[in-house]
């Protein structure tokens, strides 16, 4: 170093300027050993970096190249084990696919046995319920044709189970029979999961879900044929409800049916005798032998002691084959409902519908609508098809009664029957071919109480359309035929209503008779009829037509009011008022409330004792005209308390003169 001053960095000396000209000087030009500056700190040359970094370069690059070789050593080792892996993995895809090939149209060759033929993989036998099928030829070494030994025991190593393939083609198939579904209580996660099986349970239970239950099928391959009394039991005790798609549902034991329980069906189709046109129908049809004293039976069961809300819609009971009372229900309480019910065919023995000893229930008890209960064709029998036996505030609406039908003959008892019954309503109803459409019969505990009849009609009967005979202990009370429709068409029937033990009806008998205790008629208005109407207390009006074609009631026949008459308007009698009139001719003797003319006709003095001064209530005056026409007077006192002028003295009626008396309807009489 020239000057080696030692100064600072940043001098501006010219020495310490020269100095460094010559480090830069060594530093490009140098050899390669490290040249020490100005301040004596060693510096590397150009060219000692060079030599350095040729050397890094080339130990780099040896570092890179054994890198490089191991990296490709690890591909080539990885990618061999991948071939490897994919090699196997892709024979395990073709065998399992070769297997799906083989089983996607399986063909079962019947049970296992000696010298069955195989000509294909996808041939099956069975042993044991389950299909077996040849080992596939690849990996395995059994190929086809093959001839079974019929040993299993040492043939089996030679089959492979398909079950879960032959049932994967079966549920693939449009006309499959595995895919199944069985109903289950909804669960309390319902509204979370919505499973489509807790979906399924929401719908009606069929009988069908339980066809597994139905052991008699004498024709297994028709319905119709079957005994479905187990499956439709099966639905009623553990789902209260059956629902019958269209066709014949056969029964040959009784149908419970609990409180509550609901039956329904698509329709009932025709009713009656033949067809008249092919109509979709839900049918229940006890056979033959048929076993139970009905066909269903709906009672109380315990805990409960009545039976309630229990309902039967869209159906036919077809009683045709079997000789038992059809639908009986014991004990109705409140609630029930029959709806397009049509019950056909009962025996004449037999009851169709049964209401067996209703109860008095809370609210309306029955409901039955546009239902009809028939019995066979030409029956002559005795028995009422339909009876109801101590119904409480029941209601029956646009039903047939029919005690026979086919159009030519009619039973010898009645369309209907009613016994003990109160509050019943019988609206647009129909009975027909019986001896009486409507019988009113004695309960032996029950009263008969509120019994009306609305425009109903009263075809083809023998005798009467309404008869009534209670007991005379539980008389009736309360009965009402209004507008009726007396049809004579197969028959002519004389009586509209034939009534013995009622208090308070009110019987519109139309242009027909009317019979109203002991047999007295309308027809014989006289003494007799008069006495068995006012004095047994009935108050039954009678409302009639003399004819088919008088437009007034009681025109050309007397009119009498027992109760008093009561108008707000005049009375114009065109023809006259007759009073009535009482002759004395002993004496003592009592005005009687209802006298009004009374001839006195005696030789001897008369004393006779006036009636009340209220016979007819507060208010409400009596008349009464006394003419004597014997040669005596008669002399008329007040009753009891009662005044007469104004005092409690006599008044005398002379020989030969009229007086006229009135009472005030209070305590006091008047005459002059």
């Amino acid at each position: 170093m020239a000057y080696n001053t030692g100064n600072a960095p940043g001098s501006t000396s010219p020495k310490d300027l020269i100095d460094n000209a010559e480090d830069f000087d060594l530093l490009l030009t140098g050899v390669g050993a490290p040249v020490p500056n100005r301040l004596g700190v060693p510096l590397k040359s150009w060219k000692g970096m060079e030599g350095e970094h040729n050397a890094d370069q080339i130990r780099r690059e040896a570092e890179f190249d054994a890198d490089q070789t191991r990296r490709e050593s690890e591909h080539d080792a990885d990618q061999a084990r991948r071939e490897s892996e994919f090699d196997a993995s892709q024979a395990q895809r073709e065998d399992v696919f070769g297997q799906f090939l083989e089983g996607a149209g399986w063909t079962s060759l019947g049970g296992y046995a000696s010298g069955i033929p195989i000509v294909s993989h996808s041939q099956t036998v069975e042993y044991g319920g389950q299909p077996y099928a040849l080992k596939p030829s690849v990996p395995a070494s059994i190929s086809v044709p093959y001839i079974t030994a019929g040993d299993w025991t040492t043939e089996s190593v030679n089959f492979k189970l398909v079950g879960d393939n032959s049932l994967r083609q079966e549920i693939a198939a449009p006309d499959n029979d595995l895919t199944g579904w069985e109903r289950r209580p909804i669960t309390a996660d319902f509204y979370l999961n919505r499973k489509a099986s807790q979906q399924l349970s929401l719908t009606g239970v069929s009988p069908w879900e339980f066809r597994n239950l139905v052991t008699d099928k004498p024709t297994p391959t028709d319905p119709g044929t079957w005994d479905w009394s187990p499956a439709v039991n099966h639905s009623m005790s553990e789902y209260g409800e059956s629902e019958l798609s269209n066709g014949v549902f056969g029964v040959a034991q009784q149908i419970i049916v609990p409180p509550g329980a609901v039956i329904t069906g698509k329709g009932p189709g025709y009713a009656g005798g033949t067809a008249y046109s092919s109509i979709r129908s839900s049918t229940i049809r006890p056979w033959a032998g048929f076993v139970g004293t009905s066909v269903i039976s709906g009672k109380a069961v315990t805990p409960d002691n009545v039976l309630t809300a229990v309902q039967f819609a869209q159906f036919k009971l077809d009683l045709s084959l079997c000789d038992n009372h059809g639908l009986v229900l014991e004990d109705t309480y409140d609630g029930a409902i029959i709806s397009n019910v049509h019950i056909v065919g009962t025996s004449k023995t037999k009851r169709g519908l049964w209401f067996k000893k209703g109860a008095y229930g809370l609210g309306q008890t029955v409901l039955m609508e546009n239902s009809q209960v028939l019995a066979r064709t030409n029956s002559d029998g005795v028995v009422a098809p339909f009876f109801a036996e101590a119904l409480n505030e029941s209601n029956i609406i646009g039903c047939k009664f029919f005690g026979s039908v086919g159009g030519a003959t009619a039973s010898l008892g009645a369309a209907a029957e009613f016994a003990g019954c109160s509050g019943m309503n019988l609206y647009g109803s129909s009975v027909a071919f019986a001896d009486v459409g409507v019988l009113i019969s004695d309960d032996p505990v029950r009263k008969t109480i509120g019994f009306l009849q609305d425009g109903c009609t009263y075809e083809a009967l023998r005798t009467t359309a309404v008869k009534a005979r209670p007991g005379a202990s539980r008389r009736a009370s309360q009965l009402r035929v209004i507008a009726p429709r007396y049809y004579d068409s197969v028959f002519t029937f004389t009586n509209a209503v034939d009534v013995d033990n009622t208090d308070g009806g009110y019987f519109d008998c139309d242009f027909k008779s009317g019979i109203f205790g002991a047999g007295s008629t309308q027809a014989t208005i006289d003494t007799q009829r008069q006495q068995n109407i006012t004095d047994s207390g009935t108050f039954n009006w009678i409302r009639s037509r003399p004819n088919a074609i008088e437009q007034y009631s009681a025109t050309n026949k007397r009119a009498r009011f027992l109760a008093g008459l009561t108008a707000d308007a005049s009375i114009l009698a065109t023809g006259g008022i007759g009073q009535n009139i009482r002759t004395f001719t002993a004496s003592p003797g009592t005005v009687l409330a209802t006298d009004r003319i009374l001839i006195v006709n005696r030789t001897a003095t008369g004393n006779y004792t006036l009636s009340a001064a209220n016979s007819f209530g507060t208010g409400k005056a009596q008349l009464l005209t006394v003419r004597n026409i014997g040669s005596a007077s008669a002399n008329f006192s007040p009753a009891g308390a009662d005044t007469l002028n104004g005092t409690g003295m006599a008044f005398t009626v002379l020989p030969g003169t009229v007086a006229s008396f009135s009472s005030d309807g209070a305590g006091g009489w008047f005459a002059q």
